[in-house]
Order: structure tokens, then C-alpha cells, then sequence
């Protein structure tokens, strides 16, 4: 055992304490410590751009051809759109936040997401989404509660593929930084 291991010991095994007992700045995000590596989540301002570009070309994108699938109103079905992106937003905040936490937890760096990981967290969103949307979306185009679970699945294939597409492509586009190694005392 080398020396500070007891320490990050005494914190709590498996536990991820912040380096020096508080944020560590890096221009990214904030660094966590958890084990031996370091890596840093996404700013609040990154993943506020991350949920408005993806409701944004997903409202672009799923409007019309929820329109012509459902046989509705173009506009009735915009502000149906617009309403549950609204909820998708505040929700995809939340979700991911959680998520990140929750792989941190789990001693899983949060920029490492291997395709069945990816999958594990679209369908997890997507499911935790429908429980808010389903009753509105039967409400609003006066349906039954099952014909609104039905519309809401159709949604639901759409978007599962466009949050792993739109996910794997901001990733892409916008990178974490790699993970590194902690320089401890003694080395």
C-alpha cells in the first residue's frame, strides 16, 4: 500500500472523495477522484448546451413526422412536441446528472461508454420519460391511455435511436478529456 492510500482508505473504499477536499478546476469540468484516476464531468454550462442541441434538432426532426404518422395538425402536434421537450429537457439534466453520479459511484469513469452502456442509458431515459409523458400525450390528442402509450412508443424507437446517434456524435464533436493518473506522494 502506498503511502496516502490509507487516507483515501479512511474516506471510504470504493468512495469518490474530491481531490483536496473540494472541486479540483480544470477548464472541462470538475475532476473526481476515484481510485487511482482522475476524470472530469461535463460543466453545467456543456450539458445545458448538450440537452437544448439535442431537443432542438430533435423537435426539427421528429415534428413533421409526427404529423404525418399520426394524421394531426402540424401545429397541434408542434406544441404537443414543444411541451414534451420542455419536460425532456428539465429531465435530461437530471438524468444524465445522475447518471454520471452514479457511474462515479460505481467506480466507472464517467468518459468511458461503451455501446451497451449507451444503450443502458437511452432506454433508462426514455422509460423514466414516458412515465411523465404518456398521460399528457393521451390528454392532448384525446386519446385513450393505451393509444397514448402506443404514440408514445412510436416516440420512444425514435428517439432511442436519435439519443444514441446524437449522443455517440456529441461526444465526438465536443470530447472529455482522457483519464489520468494520480500522482501520490512517495512515487
Amino acid at each position: 500500500m502506498k503511502e496516502g492510500d490509507s487516507e483515501e482508505r479512511e474516506a471510504g473504499e470504493g468512495s469518490s472523495s474530491r481531490l483536496g477536499g473540494g472541486k479540483t478546476g480544470h477548464p472541462r469540468g470538475q475532476a473526481v477522484q476515484a481510485g487511482v484516476f482522475t476524470w472530469v464531468m461535463r460543466t453545467p454550462a456543456d450539458r445545458l448546451r448538450h440537452t437544448i442541441l439535442f431537443e432542438v434538432i430533435g423537435l426539427v426532426t421528429c415534428t413533421p413526422l409526427a404529423s404525418w404518422a399520426l394524421g394531426r395538425d402540424l401545429l397541434r402536434v408542434g406544441v404537443m412536441s414543444m411541451i414534451i421537450s420542455l419536460t425532456a429537457m428539465v429531465c435530461n439534466y437530471l438524468f444524465n446528472l445522475a447518471f454520471d453520479h452514479a457511474l462515479e459511484r460505481l467506480g466507472h469513469p464517467v468518459n468511458v461508454r461503451p455501446p451497451w452502456l449507451r444503450v443502458v442509458h437511452a432506454v433508462l431515459f426514455e422509460a423514466s420519460l414516458m412515465l411523465l409523458t404518456v398521460p399528457f400525450v393521451a390528454w392532448w390528442l384525446d386519446l385513450s391511455l393505451w393509444a397514448g402509450f402506443l404514440t408514445e412508443i412510436g416516440f420512444a424507437v425514435f428517439f432511442l435511436v436519435y439519443a444514441y446517434i446524437y449522443n455517440w456524435a456529441y461526444d465526438a464533436f465536443f470530447p472529455m478529456p482522457v483519464a489520468s493518473t494520480i500522482e501520490t506522494a512517495g512515487d
